[in-house]
């Protein structure tokens, strides 16, 4: 079934037989409102399932989720293997400390860093900073040496939000870490400690929550790779008649399904009378249903698939 057989089941739903060249219910209209209704199946249902990469980086955490990625994640995967799928309750309730915040109250905000120690002495001893660039979410390190009581300026001038220093060695006296501009304080390094905020996780991903728009790795990722989802993917928009969904994904079966969507839509609008009411729901409800029996369908299939695989004989591949 095409776009404009699918168009014209809608039509006949609704008694529209005429197709304006403009307005409400002119073709362009028509196809708008198919678009519109293929976009929520797939968002419900995630029926056309393809492979999304995402770059990960070194020290982030979250990430903004491709947006033709939908609903239906089947699974995630880094260098080969499988990521854990967790939500942020058990992440609160397992793993204290799990997401990656700024440990300060005061921040450089587009400012350059000083340090420097109560001891003249502190001069051996390195010093490596983890915080964004401004305007970014992007995590920069730099490692400076301490020049003892004389104040040494990282060469970064542009520090957004700082999250962790740590110090190669005890110093003799305490550290300051101060903003390069008004010298306030982000942080002190007593002398018997040698960190200051909250230490990434630094380690290759394992485990990874879903909040839309976003994703959010743990641990955080000590370096560039990327993770694969399989999952549903928001299908290219129909442009023509002759467009047939099912080269979209969308099973033969369920193509009925858009017209009542369509059709729905049309006998809300405010060109028709309350008479329309009763039909408008009637396939607003057909719509629905078919979108739960879409769902079973895909469940079904993925159980197929992993009974197949299970005895060693995998028909889809």
């Amino acid at each position: 079934m095409n776009v404009g057989t699918i168009r014209q089941m809608a039509m006949d739903m609704c008694d529209e037989l005429n197709n304006p060249s403009s307005g409400k219910f002119s073709v362009a209209w028509w196809l708008e409102a198919q678009n519109y209704i293929k976009d929520v199946l797939a968002q419900e249902t995630g029926y056309y399932v393809t492979r999304h990469a995402i770059p990960i980086s070194q020290y982030i955490q979250t990430y903004a989720l491709p947006s033709t990625l939908c609903w239906g994640i089947l699974n995630a995967t880094l260098d080969g293997q499988p990521l854990v799928p967790r939500d942020i309750i058990y992440m609160d309730d397992n793993n204290p400390g799990w997401y990656w915040e700024y440990g300060f109250p005061n921040q450089p905000q587009n400012d350059g860093i000083e340090v420097l120690s109560s001891s003249a002495s502190d001069t051996t001893q390195t010093l490596t900073l983890y915080g964004t660039t401004t305007g970014t979410n992007t995590v920069a390190t730099e490692t400076v040496t301490l020049t003892g009581t004389s104040q040494k300026a990282t060469t970064k001038v542009n520090w957004g939000y700082m999250h962790y220093f740590v110090l190669s060695a005890v110093c003799a006296g305490d550290v300051t870490i101060r903003e390069a501009s008004g010298n306030q304080t982000i942080a002190t390094i007593s002398a018997d400690e040698l960190t200051a905020g909250n230490a990434p996780g630094d380690s290759t991903p394992t485990d990874y929550i879903i909040s839309h728009p976003s994703v959010i790795f743990y641990p955080v990722p000590t370096e560039a790779k990327t993770v694969f989802f399989r999952a549903g993917t928001l299908p290219a928009d129909y442009t023509l008649d002759a467009d047939d969904p099912s080269t979209y994904g969308l099973p033969n079966q369920f193509h009925r399904v858009q017209a009542h969507g369509m059709a729905a839509m049309a006998q809300l609008a405010d060109i028709y009378d309350q008479s329309q009411e009763a039909r408008a729901n009637a396939n607003n409800q057909a719509f629905w249903g078919g979108v739960k029996s879409l769902l079973a369908y895909l469940d079904g299939m993925q159980r197929e698939r992993e009974q197949f695989i299970a005895i060693g004989y995998n028909p889809h591949a």
